[in-house]
């Protein structure tokens, strides 16, 4: 009984790498600021891709992954590191902004405006004469 109590109470010692326990859940923190990163990473991510003015199916097969695939990581998880220097290049994103937030946004694509035509004029029709 003794060593069973002797291990509980230094397993949060173990968990803090050797220093001592502050007696409340550190674990459940890095949690929260873990699942905050991610989302806030995803919200980027999205953002990214809506300012290139790309469609999701055109993202992933630039990427070379599914569609299906490319919309979990805009919906619930992280593009893994080896896919972000790819999606980086095909959004014009910054990579550092894409990881941290900080950086240069992306900019949405200039929306381009049709010049204006000038209006064709009508051909005038010859009028036709009646037959007598």
């Amino acid at each position: 009984m003794a060593l069973r109590q002797l291990v509980l109470n230094s397993k949060d010692i173990l968990a803090l790498d050797g220093k001592l326990s502050l007696r409340h859940s550190v674990r459940m923190d890095y949690m929260d600021s873990k699942a905050q990163y991610e989302q806030e990473f995803i919200a980027r991510a999205k953002a990214a891709r809506l300012a290139t003015g790309k469609k999701q199916w055109q993202v992933a097969e630039l990427m070379g992954i599914q569609q299906a695939q490319y919309k979990h990581y805009e919906v619930g998880r992280v593009i893994p590191h080896h896919l972000i220097g790819r999606f980086c290049l095909i959004c014009n994103v910054d990579p550092n902004w894409l990881l941290t937030g900080k950086g240069t946004k992306p900019l949405p694509p200039p929306h381009l405006v049709e010049p204006e035509q000038a209006p064709v004029p009508k051909a005038k029709r010859a009028k036709r004469r009646k037959a007598s």
